[in-house]
């Protein structure tokens, strides 16, 4: 073989002579010569120096032609196939350019570059086979292959010829596959040169102004095998650039991005800005403008693609994120969600596997040092709840979504963070992940900032949430007060100023009083505290320091904020003294219920109840009365008070505080609405009877107020009150049944008691008759008093007893010796005719009189008046056929006259 001088001086020689030779390509070097000997034709006294500097990179080639195919090219071109031969390709790297261009000098140095074009491939690259010709390589560089079959003409490469052209097709690819391993080459320097940069800087990791000190030379190389068409002939830049491309088996070619020189299949096209995943190497941006033909054939010839997901997911997985990477992630994930360039699933894809660092002057609103973007589930409102307060690990920082919509947030599946879930992690996390200064139990600034974000939104919370809220505030020392952090029923509110050392909120200046209201800060003293405090007995004195009449004016100013327990504290507490009786300005020492007590009225004293002890005169409309009323100060007793007065009052022989009592509630019964009360069911006995005896007094159900039914042994109200029974709850008479049981059980004994009883029961006949079958009753019952013929009713000699159904009324001549005959009076009588007494017999009372004792009766009427008993009985005869049983017994008795 040659030796390297050699061979470089036979591949210059082949550039000289191309000035020779019939061929177009001589005339146009001719011409081009003429130019330049015309050009400094205008300056003979120009000289110019410059030093050109050229790589060669020459390959071995090695070939096996089979027997025919070597018989046939040994015909064409009378001479065999070589076994071995060389393709050198001459290009000038970025470096050597610049050097070259930079040593021209003298006065037609501006000539120098175009004298020496054909040397330097700084435009086109040319074809050599031994000789020059006119065919274009199709990139910046120029190859020599002599085993290149030329045309017959020899100005130009056979593809034309059948086993030629598959000859020159292969040594045209073999020259591609050399353009290739000088590319590699290229690559090689350019890699070893960013390596001795990266050390001159100190840099571990390629940055920035590393790569701008190999860019040029990097584009230098791309534009330097970015193929064109080539002239005369596109195939043969064609067979050159497919070479170029196709012959790695690992489909990969080597580049500088922005990781430093890497295999095309690790490196990205960055189709838009991705600073946020700045691991992943990527093509730099000045390349994929100054090189980007060259770039779009790698990704054409699929040697390059651009960044996809996986990529973008595989670095977040790989690394954690700075805080400006991570908003930038989150920006561009919502840009693309919006234009549904990605869907929900991969975004949470890329979401779960990326992590961020947290800045440690961010550190104290995030409880720990990293963010878990997959566990984000709500985003913030600064609105509602300011950005420099910590939030739950589940939040994401205001910073990293304010310039993001809120819909788009809401497109990740996030929601907005909520009161209630932000003040519930606030509370777990106090003292268990929050540093002191953000405990909302003993940072009275932090508290103060989060009582007033949750203050804001009270009004705008559901009835669950705010109750959810006081739960979690309620129990806990939240609210900041002049003595320290206090639970929120410990708090009062400034507006208390009862005493100087009570706890008062203090430092929550725009929290709204009906949000703490709620959790219990006071608008008044405890009831507790006012009476140890207020009503206590000092060290040196007998007296307390408040009367109860001052305790009762500080609750009216304050009445409106009392809570319901307190009310209910001091409706059960013993907090006032009642009047000495006798001394209405003398206090009892003993302390009662206010409900136990009565106003102080004249009216109510002379009753001789507890009368709340009142300094001064207390009207009714007042607010002290108003507020006393409310506790339970009794305006007037009730029916139940006033009983146990009178029984006590008749037990202890207290007329006059008896009477006291009746006539009040006589007096007050309408006032008072004793009306309402069911006095006919005492059965305490309370009224005076006639006798007036204070020891035997009677219910309202066991007296009575007609003094007509005492004649059957009924207790009746004392005189004077018969005309209040109604209000007593006296009824006029005793029932109606019970009144004839008596009867029956103990009829009259004499003529006056019978007109008297009968009389009485005469008044009371419309009872009678609405009273089921109690007139059949009486009128079957041996009530009437009968005596002998002769004898006298008032002496009860030889009464007897009859049923009024059983006896007449009047005075007969006829029948008086044969039937009972009684007269008590018109009032009496009517009674007895109610319950079944007649005038006289009828005509079957007189048949069956016959029947039975037809002698007697004769022999007591007479013969004359017997006839006249006949006679009526005959002309009464139709009516006793219809009693058949007394018409037979009257045709079998012995009644007639002879």
């Amino acid at each position: 073989s040659e030796a390297p001088t050699q061979s470089l001086r036979g591949f210059f020689s082949r550039f000289t002579s191309a000035a020779t030779g019939p061929s177009a390509a001589a005339k146009r070097a001719a011409k081009e010569e003429e130019a330049v000997q015309r050009a400094i034709s205008e300056d003979l006294a120009g000289t110019s120096t410059a030093s050109v500097f050229l790589r060669v990179s020459t390959v071995n080639v090695q070939t096996y032609v089979n027997k025919s195919l070597a018989a046939e090219l040994e015909r064409a071109t009378k001479k065999p196939p070589p076994k071995h031969t060389r393709i050198a390709i001459l290009t000038s790297s970025y470096d050597e350019s610049s050097v070259s261009m930079a040593t021209l000098s003298g006065s037609s140095s501006g000539k120098a570059s175009e004298i020496f074009a054909s040397v330097l491939p700084s435009k086109n690259g040319r074809v050599f086979i031994g000789f020059p010709t006119a065919q274009t390589t199709g990139l910046l560089a120029h190859i020599s292959a002599p085993s290149v079959i030329p045309t017959v003409e020899r100005e130009s490469i056979d593809l034309n010829a059948r086993w030629v052209r598959n000859w020159n097709v292969e040594m045209l690819r073999v020259a591609g596959i050399a353009c290739r391993v000088a590319y590699t080459g290229d690559m090689a320097e350019l890699k070893n040169k960013l390596e001795r940069q990266m050390k001159t800087s100190g840099n571990k990791k390629v940055h920035k102004e590393d790569l701008e000190a190999v860019m040029a030379s990097a584009i230098h190389t791309f534009k330097q095998y970015t193929f064109s068409e080539s002239t005369p002939s596109s195939q043969v830049g064609a067979i050159i650039e497919e070479a170029f491309w196709t012959c790695n088996q690992k489909g990969s070619i080597n580049l500088l991005s922005t990781r430093g020189v890497l295999p095309s299949f690790e490196v990205r096209v960055a189709t838009e800005d991705l600073s946020f995943v700045d691991g992943i190497p990527v093509v730099p941006n000045e390349i994929m403008e100054k090189a980007s033909v060259f770039m779009r054939n790698l990704k054409e010839y699929g040697l390059l693609s651009d960044i996809t997901t996986h990529d973008i997911k595989k670095e977040l997985e790989a690394r954690a994120l700075e805080e400006k990477q991570l908003s930038e992630l989150i920006k561009w994930a919502a840009s693309k969600l919006s234009r549904n360039e990605l869907d929900v699933s991969a975004l949470h894809s890329l979401f779960d596997g990326t992590v961020a660092t947290i800045a440690e002057e961010h550190a104290s609103t995030y409880p720990g040092p990293v963010l878990l973007l997959g566990s984000i589930d709500s985003f913030p409102n600064p609105s509602k709840i300011p950005a420099e307060l910590p939030a739950p690990p589940t939040t994401i920082p205001f910073r990293f979504v304010k310039n993001i919509p809120k819909n788009q947030l809401e497109a990740f599946g996030w929601t907005e963070l909520q009161i209630v879930p932000w003040l519930r992690y606030i509370i777990e996390k106090d003292g268990a992940g929050l540093s002191t200064e953000q405990s909302i139990t003993k940072s009275p600034q932090f508290s103060g900032q989060v009582l007033s974000t949750v203050s804001k939104s009270w009004d705008g919370l559901s009835q669950s949430s705010k109750g959810t809220v006081v739960q979690l505030l309620e129990p806990r020392t939240v609210i900041p007060t002049k003595l320290g952090m206090r639970k929120p029923s410990q708090s009062y509110f400034a507006s208390v100023r009862l005493f100087d050392d009570l706890p008062t909120v203090h430092g929550l200046q725009g929290v709204k009083e009906k949000f703490l209201v709620p959790l219990g800060v006071r608008k008044t003293v405890e009831l507790s505290v006012v009476f140890d405090r207020l009503m206590a007995k000092s060290s040196g004195a007998a007296e307390g320091k408040w009367s109860h009449v001052d305790l009762i004016k500080y609750l009216v100013s304050v009445q409106n904020d009392i809570p319901s327990e307190d009310y209910e504290k001091l409706r059960k507490t013993p907090i006032c003294p009642a009047e000495n009786q006798g001394d209405s300005k003398a206090t009892d020492s003993k302390l009662y219920k206010v409900s136990e007590l009565y106003a102080p009225l004249p009216v109510l004293r002379e009753l001789g109840v507890p009368i709340l002890q009142w300094p001064r005169e207390l009207t009714k409309d007042s607010p002290e009365s108003k507020f006393l009323s409310v506790l339970g100060l009794k305006a007037y007793p009730t029916v139940q008070d006033l009983i146990p007065i009178m029984t006590t009052a008749a037990a202890a022989d207290d007329s006059k505080l008896y009477e006291k009592a009746l006539q009040y509630f006589i007096t007050n019964h309408y006032a008072n609405g004793y009306r309402n009360f069911p006095i006919d069911r005492v059965t305490v006995p309370f009224l005076p009877l006639r006798d007036g005896d204070l020891k035997k007094l009677a219910p309202p159900s066991k007296c009575f107020a007609n003094s007509k039914s005492a004649i059957l042994g009924f207790p009746i109200i004392r005189d004077d009150l018969q005309k209040h029974a109604a209000l007593l709850g006296v009824a006029q008479d005793p029932p109606i049944d019970i009144c004839a049981e008596r009867l029956i059980k103990s009829p009259p004994k004499s003529r006056a008691d019978a007109k008297n009883v009968f009389g009485y029961f005469a008044g009371r006949l419309n009872e009678i008759r609405t009273a089921g079958n109690l007139a059949e009753k009486l009128g079957e019952s041996r009530i009437v008093p009968i005596v002998g013929s002769g004898l006298s009713y008032e002496k009860n000699e030889n009464v007897r007893y009859t049923a009024p159904k059983a006896c007449f009324l009047g005075d007969s001549a006829t029948y008086g010796e044969i039937f009972d005959f009684i007269d008590f009076g018109s009032e009496a009588n009517s009674f007895l005719l109610k319950i079944g007494s007649k005038h006289e017999p009828s005509a079957p009372e007189l048949a069956g009189m016959l029947v039975r004792e037809p002698s007697r009766l004769l022999s007591t009427l007479g013969q004359e008046k017997y006839l006249s008993l006949l006679r009526r009985i005959a002309d009464n005869a139709s009516g006793l056929k219809n009693d058949k049983m007394l018409w037979a017994a009257l045709k079998r008795s012995p009644c007639l006259l002879a």
